[in-house]
């Protein structure tokens, strides 16, 4: 993961090499061995960028080899659960006692639009997540000292 522009002078290959018009801040670059995700180095937002690179480790892990539809919502399902995890929220919902918009921005540097599409999507799936299982417990054994200093103070102010 590197940013386009630093990859550019790595390289001793103008920018334009590597970007178009249809530039949107993120993209990967597929190699025979290797695969590189670049991203936009003067986007000032990072929760936007960061939403960028999350997407493409998506397409990645989930091998895409075209970016349909079906492609792209399944590279924002694993951003999702990357950058917001289940487990987490789950974790947040057990010690605040709700959830709101604004504990997803501030928390986890998301967008508005980014934390209200994850808290629908969470509010869906609450009766199916399995937080028993070992990838969630670990979870949310590594993020609840976070948790109870974030939220267990606002529990109390309830």
């Amino acid at each position: 993961i590197d940013s386009v522009q630093n990859y550019a002078k790595l390289t001793n290959r103008p920018i334009n090499d590597f970007i178009c018009d249809g530039f949107d801040g993120c993209f990967v670059l597929k190699y025979p061995r290797c695969n590189v995700i670049l991203y936009d180095e003067t986007e000032s937002n990072i929760a936007r960028r960061n939403w960028g690179i999350a997407h493409e480790l998506g397409h990645l892990y989930l091998e895409h080899e075209t970016d349909g539809r079906i492609q792209e919502r399944e590279a924002n399902v694993f951003a999702s659960q990357l950058i917001v995890p289940e487990a987490v929220l789950y974790s947040i919902l057990v010690h605040k006692g709700n959830i709101k918009i604004k504990d997803l921005t501030n928390n986890f540097n998301v967008s508005k639009e980014c934390a209200k599409n994850r808290l629908k999507s969470f509010v869906k799936r609450l009766n199916f997540i399995n937080i028993d299982s070992n990838l969630n417990q670990k979870l949310s054994k590594k993020f609840n000292p976070h948790i109870e200093q974030c939220f267990c103070r606002h529990r109390n102010k309830i």
